[in-house]
């Protein structure tokens, strides 16, 4: 066979040709397939190939001192003692922060750790969010500025899932408790909570007393779920955020975002016992159309008026800008 000939030669052409576009069919096929298998709505849409910009990219050196200035005007009249800022565009994006090294008492910001621990269980024992716990005693919450609304009864039983949800939803103390107490007879030998704090980064298992983070650390909690980089299953990660998106807290991040925008997060607040500061936190995902961005804010004063206040009016400046940067 002469090989050098030019049908020979076209041939093997249209043969090497034919290889590389069925070899290119099958892999888009594959990518399609394993983007639609199923559909998700609150996790990194590259996760859901469905990658593009609709905002400006630039580093937001103006919008930070901005807040910067902002954070010192209510330093200066008294609204607030202390606040930290942490921000990020999830859609490979800016980061920056203000005083996002400061410590604060996470409070029940701590609750989310707690739901993931549940999450991450039931993968390896399925079956536990259908077990039935026993309320048996509400928690008295004396400094509780926000009071939960999930209405749980002393003696009735609820579901781990009911409690979960009240957790979050409603940041309940008894169903906090009740599930925390819980996790000690599931695990007798090894404290699971800890150890999801650890995995998460989160907190130094030598240092749990009355224990503080930045919001810096905090954030990275929202970073995980949202690239769905903590559970092996992308279906927790948006159970998290559907949970969190329900949260009924409306008196930070939310009101300063326009009425009807998804916002996936967890508040967190201390009162002040023997003198000690008010806290007010609110951290979480903002759900930009096709572009969500990541917000965290901690907050220490005298009222929580001008915690909220300040939170509010935050969220409300960062909104603006990142509205302000939308590509036609």
């Amino acid at each position: 066979m002469n090989l050098s000939s030019p049908a020979i030669k076209y041939a093997l052409i249209l043969l090497s040709l034919g290889v590389i576009i069925f070899v290119l069919a099958f892999w888009l096929l594959r990518v399609h397939s394993s983007c639609v298998e199923q559909e998700y709505k609150l996790i990194n849409p590259e996760l859901r190939c469905e990658p593009k910009y609709v905002v400006d990219k630039q580093p937001y050196i103006g919008l930070r001192h901005e807040l910067q200035t902002y954070v010192e005007a209510q330093e200066a009249n008294g609204s607030v003692n202390e606040v930290s800022i942490y921000f990020r565009d999830l859609d490979n994006g800016p980061t920056f922060g203000v005083n996002e090294y400061a410590d604060f008492v996470p409070a029940s910001l701590l609750k989310l750790p707690i739901l993931i621990t549940y999450l991450n269980y039931e993968t390896e024992h399925p079956g536990l969010l259908s077990e039935q716990l026993l309320v048996p005693v509400i928690a008295e919450d004396l400094h509780q500025a926000y009071p939960s609304r999930a209405n749980l009864q002393a003696g009735k039983s609820y579901s781990v899932a009911e409690l979960l949800e009240a957790m979050i939803v409603h940041s309940d103390n008894t169903a906090l408790y009740r599930l925390d107490n819980y996790l000690e007879v599931l695990s007798p030998d090894q404290d699971l909570a800890l150890q999801t704090l650890t995995d998460l980064g989160i907190i130094d298992p030598k240092n749990i007393v009355d224990e503080t983070l930045t919001v810096k650390t905090y954030a990275s909690l929202f970073s995980q779920l949202y690239n769905s980089s903590y559970f092996g299953s992308r279906d927790q990660s948006e159970k998290v955020l559907t949970l969190l998106s329900r949260a009924n807290f409306n008196n930070g991040l939310v009101a300063g975002v326009p009425e009807g925008t998804a916002v996936a997060h967890k508040f967190g607040e201390r009162s002040d016992l023997e003198g000690d500061l008010k806290q007010l936190h609110d951290c979480g995902i903002i759900y930009y159309p096709d572009n969500a961005y990541l917000l965290c804010v901690m907050t220490r004063g005298q009222e929580f008026s001008g915690l909220e206040t300040t939170i509010q009016e935050i969220s409300a400046m960062v909104y603006e800008e990142f509205d302000s940067r939308k590509l036609e």
